[in-house]
């Protein structure tokens, strides 16, 4: 019997909107029953900067106007062994000067 070569599935979101889904989902389950502000935390590939980052701001405009606090969205940007973080706090501006 031959054997089956190794296959690596990995699973990564192409869209800044599906981002911006997990990100708002993420927020609306910490957020229930909370009047605190959230906090997502997520680990990012540097290659995913862009749709991470609209990702999050699109899902914080469309959060910022159900939430009476200011909720973050931090991803971390990594390297494939994590031994170089960048870590980014996004919110909403528009909010924070208000």
């Amino acid at each position: 019997m031959a054997k089956q070569p190794h296959l690596r599935i990995r699973w990564n979101a192409k869209c800044p909107v599906i981002m911006g889904g997990y990100y708002a989902y993420q927020l609306i389950a910490l957020g229930k029953g909370n009047l605190r502000p959230s906090l997502v935390i997520d680990l990012c590939a540097f290659s995913d900067k862009g749709k991470v980052q609209k990702g999050a701001e699109v899902a914080l405009k469309l959060l910022g106007y159900h939430r009476p606090e200011q909720d973050v969205v931090m991803p971390v940007f990594c390297d494939p062994t994590c031994s170089l973080m960048l870590p980014q706090a996004i919110y909403d501006e528009e909010r924070r000067h208000a």
